[in-house]
């Protein structure tokens, strides 16, 4: 049953929980507002916890209006300027909505009249004191371990520590930090099943191939407790994602891209509100179940918004839902290669995404010329001889996709490494089709165990086409199926479930005898494709 559309409160051991008209959590975060400031507090507190920054803001401002002195609903719109997984950290946004506060810290502590809420506003000061945002960002975490020491049974300075904890992983996804998050949100999540905030950071923690079986409780129970959060209807994907479950997967990215269409309707907002990191997923997801239909459908939309909206956003969007139609498909003679994109619009990571399955398109076509004028484009975006000492790290920070896909990240360690290995499967894939195929063999296998350096990916492949994948493909071709089957079983591992790796391991079993291994992997590509469109269910029956 919904809830009725006032906010209804229930005074429960001293403090307060909230529920409203919209499904999206229930916490427990006291203060001294009054009690229609709270309700609007409460309720942006819950859409920042599900990372809706702008409804959020929109919460936190209307608290100000029924409260111009309430120090907290400054606090919360100046936490919407930070994106902790996005690498987004407006300081000066952040700054401007303290500056209605007060003119200044001291101005500002003023107007917070209990310690707690003293030290909630000291926390957001750090985040917005002069100097670099990472250091920023490390110190207010430093000082949200404090606070967290300080009120131990405090859901929401728990909570806020986990999550500033997974943003100080400025090098990779440092795994101490992320279990470290964990533990603390397991223990809020264990004392507040509905608090949207621990299920929404025990997905991020347990987000890679590895550690995704932990997530799954919270995987199935966040879109549960937070029903009209488009973010919380997306998140469960990827855990489901890092499973190979390609039905939840679906289930989960049709959920949130129609809410967000909803929200945008509700709202008159413009097409770049649509859900296109949800549609993107959806597509991936489609794609695995051989769905090629839909998966097309979406791509094809996503043209048509990308030619009324013309945005970075967009943009973004419409290249790697292009490349991933393309590698999943391998239809490389499909229109989707004459689909015209503002490369200028492009960060690094999409731009040699694009360039890297272009030039395996015309390759594919026999257009050497072309190929070889998109590699030479793709290699002068990260010259090997300036990043030599980059290949001992695991890559840049991997958590969550930022919805205004800036250039930010264009010099971060994981995309030059991404483009270094881009640059090496195209090098490689013009040998082998030129007839040179053990040189072509040895130059994937250079590709794949930089690849193997990297943090796990999660979600779609940045790499489009995963290079063990690829490496297995090649080494099946040259009719080594033993040392195929190795390169496919590594690939299952970095993205369990992907049914190009499964094809490509199944085949390896038959050529090679193993007979049983391949039946368990047929099985498995079954599953699948069982809701495959009729020409994948036609292209099957011969293979």
């Amino acid at each position: 049953m919904r809830k009725s559309a006032n906010i209804w409160i229930i005074c429960l051991l001293g403090g307060f929980y909230y529920a409203q008209a919209q499904d999206l959590g229930k916490i427990d975060f006291p203060t001294s507002g009054s009690e229609a400031a709270q309700a609007h507090f409460i309720e942006g507190s819950l859409l920042l916890h599900s990372f809706e920054f702008e409804d959020a803001r929109e919460a936190y401002q209307k608290a100000q209006k029924v409260a111009p002195g309430f120090a907290m609903a400054y606090w919360g719109e100046a936490m919407t300027h930070f994106h902790p997984l996005w690498d987004h950290h407006d300081q000066e946004k952040g700054k401007a909505a303290l500056n209605k506060l007060g003119e200044n810290t001291e101005a500002r502590l003023a107007k917070a009249p209990t310690e707690k809420e003293k030290d909630w506003v000291k926390a957001v000061e750090i985040l917005y004191a002069e100097g670099e945002s990472n250091t920023q960002i490390q110190a207010y975490s430093d000082f949200m371990g404090i606070l967290n020491s300080k009120y131990p049974d405090d859901h929401e300075f728990a909570s806020f520590y986990a999550i500033s904890l997974l943003s100080t992983s400025f090098q990779g996804r440092d795994s101490y930090k992320y279990m470290r998050a964990a533990s603390i949100v397991e223990e809020v999540y264990a004392n507040n099943p509905l608090h949207p905030g621990a299920l929404h950071y025990l997905i991020h923690s347990y987000d890679d191939p590895i550690h995704a079986p932990l997530g799954m409780r919270a995987a199935i129970r966040y879109a549960e407790v937070a029903p009209d959060a488009a973010h919380a209807l997306h998140m469960p994907s990827h855990i489901f994602i890092a499973m190979g479950i390609w039905d939840r997967v679906v289930g989960m990215n049709e959920q949130s891209s129609s809410a967000a269409d909803r929200r945008r309707a509700r709202k008159n907002l413009g097409v770049d509100s649509r859900g296109f990191h949800s549609l993107h997923w959806l597509q991936y997801g489609y794609l695995q179940q051989g769905r090629q239909e839909k998966a097309l459908e979406l791509l094809n939309n996503m043209q048509k918004d990308y030619q009324e909206s013309r945005s970075r956003r967009a943009a973004y969007h419409l290249a790697v839902m292009r490349a991933g139609y393309l590698i999943e498909t391998q239809d490389w003679e499909h229109a989707a290669n004459t689909i015209q994109i503002d490369k200028s619009k492009l960060p690094k990571k999409a731009l040699a995404v694009d360039r890297f399955v272009r030039g395996l398109a015309y390759m594919k076509q026999g257009k050497l010329l072309s190929t070889q004028k998109l590699q030479e484009q793709l290699e002068a975006m990260a010259p090997m001889a300036q990043h030599q000492d980059m290949f001992d790290v695991g890559g840049g920070k991997t958590t969550c996709c930022s919805p205004n896909y800036s250039t930010k990240d264009d010099d971060d360690p994981g995309t030059i490494h991404a483009i270094h290995v881009m640059n090496m499967q195209l090098q490689a894939i013009m040998r082998y089709e030129s007839g040179r195929k053990e040189e072509a063999v040895e130059l994937m296998k250079k590709a794949s165990d930089m690849e193997g350096n990297m943090d796990f990916m999660f979600g779609p492949p940045i790499i489009a086409k995963p290079s063990f994948e690829l490496l297995g493909e090649m080494l099946l071709e040259t009719g080594k199926f033993t040392a195929a089957a190795a390169a496919f079983e590594t690939a299952l591992k970095r993205a369990p479930g992907r049914t190009q790796s499964l094809k490509g391991l199944e085949k390896a079993y038959t050529q090679a005898g193993e007979a049983e291994k391949a039946s368990v992997v047929q099985q498995l590509l079954e599953k699948n494709l069982a809701q495959a469109d009729a020409a994948t269910q036609e292209s099957l029956k011969g293979r």
